[in-house]
């Protein structure tokens, strides 16, 4: 069979040719199948169970690449926007073609992106993606790189898996879902990261990125981005930054916390330390308030050692200085 055009649903294939029999008198095999697919190419192979009249088994094997632009008419949602770049996908699928979450549940699927812009459309917030990768296997989703180009110097790379997927791409699904992320840095820098969340509108005249206006906007996204989140994974995180720097503070190095969520509202900060200098032990449990409030309260208990000269700057001494020895502050703030 050969066509120059053939449509499916949302999808328009082009240069379609493919070999296909009766293996049996119910089962259709498709051999070298070949399609066009807006900026690339698929190769299909498999089979049709044709024996029902109610569902229709296949196996299939499909594998190719193609236009990022083609997973906004798979995934179909006004949430989610994705630009540039192309897709690799080898995927082992099988299930009932009249059920796409039987699918999912029961598939094998590689995917890798690079160079994508992912646009969150409430918060109208862009995230520039250098790489993407992820593995679907049946109801589980296992993401091995998702890395963020947030700056000149700074790089975020996120891994972690999703339980019971298919909730999230489904209704009446409604299988508890859960996920563990794992966030990643050599190097942050706190305004690269609130800048993703300020950009402003397209007919807006720009802000001053660091104004106290813009700060106080992106933070609003940044939360509302996390009560989002709370809602549709509640997951459990854990960071592991090299070096964090934090508005004009002295750079925080060996940043590493878990984060979970104590409730819609509330963000916990656990097994937190860092070094403040490279010179101060810090540790800390906080929980932050990421509720719609334009202001961000915090409960946080905090436990710091270390040489006293770094007290000096935090204390603002002017008339006399701590030098040498060692200190030790807790403090409930």
């Amino acid at each position: 069979i050969e066509l120059g055009k053939f449509s499916m649903g949302p999808f328009m294939l082009t240069d379609v040719v493919s070999g296909m029999h009766f293996d049996t008198q119910n089962l259709l095999l498709l051999d070298k199948t070949s399609f066009g697919l807006q900026g690339g190419t698929m190769e299909l192979e498999g089979s049709l169970n044709l024996s029902y009249t109610d569902r229709i088994p296949l196996e299939f094997r499909l594998a190719g690449r193609a236009d990022v632009a083609v997973l906004n008419l798979i995934l179909d949602t006004d949430d989610l926007d994705l630009e540039g770049g192309h897709f690799e996908l080898n995927a082992n699928l099988a299930g009932d073609l009249l059920q796409p979450e039987e699918i999912l549940t029961s598939s094998k699927t590689s995917l890798k992106i690079e160079d994508l812009r992912a646009t969150y459309v409430p918060e109208e917030v862009e995230f520039p993606v250098s790489v993407l990768e992820i593995e679907l296997n049946k109801d589980h989703a296992e993401l091995k790189a998702l890395t963020l180009h947030m700056g000149e110097e700074d790089d975020l790379t996120f891994s972690g898996d999703i339980q019971n997927l298919s909730t999230l791409l489904f209704e009446g699904i409604d299988k508890p879902v859960s996920s563990e992320l794992h966030i990643t840095s050599d190097k942050l820098i706190w305004e690269d990261y609130l800048r993703l969340f300020g950009k402003p509108k397209p007919k807006q005249a720009e802000a001053t990125p660091k104004s106290d206006e813009a700060i106080a906007e992106a933070e609003r996204k940044f939360k509302s981005s996390l009560r989002n989140i709370h809602t549709t994974l509640n997951p459990r995180i854990t960071t592991d930054i090299k070096e964090f720097r934090y508005r004009d503070m002295e750079a925080f190095h060996d940043f590493r916390t878990a984060i979970s969520f104590k409730d819609g509202q509330t963000l916990q900060l656990e097994e937190t330390r860092f070094m403040h200098n490279r010179k101060t032990a810090v540790n800390l449990h906080a929980e932050i308030d990421i509720s719609d409030s334009p202001k961000t309260h915090m409960d946080l208990q905090l436990q710091a050692s270390g040489n006293p000269e770094e007290l000096n700057d935090v204390l603002n001494n002017d008339t006399f200085f701590f030098k040498e020895g060692t200190f030790e502050v807790e403090a409930h703030i």
